[in-house]
């Protein structure tokens, strides 16, 4: 623990917390660091991606049936001229 603030202090809270790099400071040092992730930020998101695919679903499925549909339509249509 040091009792100092140093400038390499600021740039590594500000990469961090921002994204945010100055250039030419701190370019020969890689920093890594773990993103914690919890289990329930994890349960949203796989709520999120499954509500998603239920749309996409829903949505393929309905322009399927307008489609069939208007041919059907077409058909009748040509038939009674």
């Amino acid at each position: 623990l040091s009792t100092t603030l140093e400038a390499k202090d600021i740039l590594l809270n500000i990469e961090r917390n921002w994204n945010k790099t100055r250039p030419g400071y701190g370019g020969d040092e890689i920093k890594t660091y773990k993103i914690f992730v919890s289990d329930i930020h994890r349960e949203r998101l796989a709520a999120i991606n499954k509500s998603i695919s239920a749309t996409k679903m829903v949505a393929k499925n309905s322009a399927r049936l307008q489609g069939g549909n208007a041919k059907v339509h077409q058909v009748k249509r040509t038939a009674a001229l």
